[in-house]
């Protein structure tokens, strides 16, 4: 501005990027997995493939990169797994090895690889899924650095729809699903977002969420019907609902209780009944505790005093 003209000398601007700018130098991919085994294989292709350089394979815990470390050293990989569970001098050799080129892989956590900056890292594989949306963004930042080109992949199974659907949201960009021949997944592909018209605001990105009640058409959101106060059914209890959030359908369970023929506390039996009690029930005794029983009433005190 202004200001910086007359204080400054040849003054130099930054612009900090903002998360939901377009990565146009990296390609983001999203591969769906059946299981655990699925997903090995699919990441062991990935790590074969002539154009890897060097990669990053993030994963959610410490356990887990040590784990991976060691499963890809038995594969014949140059890899080592990088935390905050290691000493600084150990994590400090880790990070000069993949400069030097000593490593092809390294395994990570979230907190460890901030700051990397590698500029032949050409992979970001998300072996797991991040906390935070955002760690998404610092992720796969690692690559397609210095102008060249990156690849930030993912590899998601059915339990990663929650995340992946934030990380979509935060990025305001949506990750294309790829498929590696031969590794197709056997299950159908989860449910991201529904087509936009079925009930879902025109704005919300990619339509409306996936396995949210109360969508869809002809559903309301105004008053609940009147119901009569001597209906049966004002007086029902309500039955909990569970949901299914890979099928994303509700199947009500049966209420509490409902294996006996009726409860002696059923409000159903009430209606249009004063003198009702119900079963099992006793006036208590005056003076007497909840539950106790042998108490006498007390002796009324009298006022001054006595000898």
């Amino acid at each position: 501005g202004r200001l910086a003209q007359n204080l400054l000398r040849d003054p130099k601007r930054i612009d900090v990027a903002s998360h939901t700018d377009a990565h146009e130098n990296i390609e983001q991919r999203l591969h769906w997995a059946d299981n655990v085994n699925h997903k090995n294989a699919l990441l062991d292709h990935i790590l074969t493939r002539k154009e890897m350089e060097q990669a990053l394979v993030f994963t959610s815990t410490q356990r887990d990169a040590d784990w991976l470390a060691d499963r890809l050293a038995d594969m014949g990989h140059h890899v080592a797994s990088l935390h905050g569970g290691h000493p600084q001098g150990r994590r400090n050799r880790v990070l000069q090895g993949l400069r030097n080129g000593q490593l092809k892989i390294l395994v990570p956590t979230d907190v460890a690889a901030r700051g990397i900056d590698v500029p032949t890292i050409s992979h970001v594989i998300n072996y797991g899924l991040p906390m935070k949306a955002e760690d998404y963004v610092h992720r796969i930042g690692r690559t397609g650095r210095a102008g060249r080109n990156g690849l930030a992949i993912t590899l998601g199974e059915r339990m990663d729809v929650g995340m992946i659907r934030r990380i979509q949201q935060f990025t305001t960009q949506n990750i294309p699903v790829a498929v590696v021949e031969g590794l197709e997944p056997k299950s159908p592909e989860p449910k991201m977002f529904a087509a936009r018209g079925e009930g879902a605001p025109a704005g919300r990105f990619g339509g409306k969420p996936f396995g949210k009640p109360g969508f869809g058409p002809g559903k309301s959101f105004g008053k609940k019907p009147f119901s009569p106060r001597g209906g049966s059914e004002a007086f029902a209890p309500r039955e909990r609902a569970s949901f299914d959030r890979d099928a994303g359908s509700f199947e009500p369970r049966a209420p509490h209780g409902s294996d006996s023929p009726r409860s002696p506390f059923d409000r159903t039996a009430s209606v249009g009944r004063v003198d009702h009690k119900p079963a099992g029930f006793a006036p208590r005794k005056p003076g007497a505790p909840a539950g106790k029983g042998g108490f006498k009433p007390q002796r009324p005190r009298t006022g001054g005093f006595t000898r």
